[in-house]
Formats: C-alpha cells, sequence, structure tokens
C-alpha cells in the first residue's frame, strides 16, 4: 500500500486483513489529521478509544488546529506573567509577556533550560502540567484527551493567558 492511511483506507484495510475489535493496541503516526481519521475509523469498526495511540507530525507551514485542552482558553495580550515551573524537585520561577512567547522559549530567553525535542507538538517531552494559571497551546499532536483533562500541555506549544503560571514537570 502507498499513499496516506486515512479513514477510507484503514476500513479498506480491515476488510481484507484483520478485524479490528481484536487488536490489543493500535498506533498510528501521520501529517496532519491523517492519524485521527484512522483513529475514528477503528472506533467506528469497534476498537476501543483507549487502545488506539495516534502521533502526528507537521510538515513546516502546516495548519494545525489549537487545542481544545480547558487549560487552553483565550485571554488578553497585555502585560506579563511570573511563571514558576518545578522540575526534578527544583523549583525557579521567570518573567514573560502574557499571550506572546512560549513557555519554553521564555525560559530559554531567561537561562532556563527546561526538556524539549521537536519544538512543534509533536513528541511530548515538554509535557508539564498546569498547577495555576491558564496557558492556549498552538499546536497539539502529542497529548492524549485525559492528559488535557487533567492540565497537562506541552510548553513548547504553550503561551501563558494569566498573570500567574505554575507548572510542575515533576507530577507524571
Amino acid at each position: 500500500y502507498n499513499g496516506r492511511l486515512d479513514g477510507a483506507k484503514v476500513r479498506e484495510l480491515a476488510g481484507a486483513f484483520f478485524e479490528p475489535r481484536r487488536i490489543l493496541e493500535a498506533f498510528v503516526c501521520g501529517p496532519g489529521d491523517d492519524g485521527g481519521q484512522a483513529k475514528a475509523a477503528l472506533q467506528a469498526l469497534g476498537m476501543p478509544a483507549e487502545r488506539i495511540h495516534v502521533e502526528h507530525f507537521a510538515v513546516a507551514g502546516e495548519a494545525v488546529a489549537e487545542s481544545d485542552s480547558p487549560a487552553a482558553e483565550r485571554a488578553p495580550r497585555a502585560g506579563m506573567a511570573e511563571v514558576g515551573v518545578t522540575l526534578d524537585g527544583r523549583r525557579r520561577s521567570f518573567p514573560m509577556a502574557l499571550d506572546a512567547d512560549t513557555v519554553l522559549d521564555a525560559a530559554e530567553r531567561a537561562g532556563i533550560e527546561l526538556p524539549f525535542s521537536c519544538r512543534s507538538g509533536v513528541c511530548s517531552t515538554c509535557r508539564t502540567k498546569v498547577v495555576r494559571g491558564k496557558v492556549r497551546m498552538e499546536h497539539n499532536y502529542a497529548l492524549e484527551a485525559w492528559e488535557l483533562e487533567q492540565g497537562y500541555v506541552l510548553a513548547c506549544q504553550s503561551r501563558c493567558l494569566t498573570p500567574q503560571l505554575e507548572l510542575d514537570y515533576d507530577e507524571r
């Protein structure tokens, strides 16, 4: 098979080669929304959502939908924020402009090293939990729905929306 693994292709392959209800885990990786379409098709064919893992990647310049995380709400673009970060049992803080740079970029500018790898919302190396405050994530191709519901975000994609923000990298 050549091409993208969209919902139609998943249904076609399932009809010919496998029964989704009998698969223990499914791992899908692809650009744009291909993974989301494949996941939806597998679910429609009877595979439970919690057994389907999707990893997305974005091509440079590709538009990606904003996160629907409860922690990703909009706020005014004025003023400054104080960000506190707990990493490896150590708390550090730094200032950043509200809804401007990402938390990762602001931390680096302040001389604070935070975990990261891809900088595009794909790998989840920069995953952290919002303990206080709110952020808006630009892209999210790494976190599952349950992680978003529990307040986890990607620092490389998160812009601070509140004057106080507390992040905890140690809480897993």
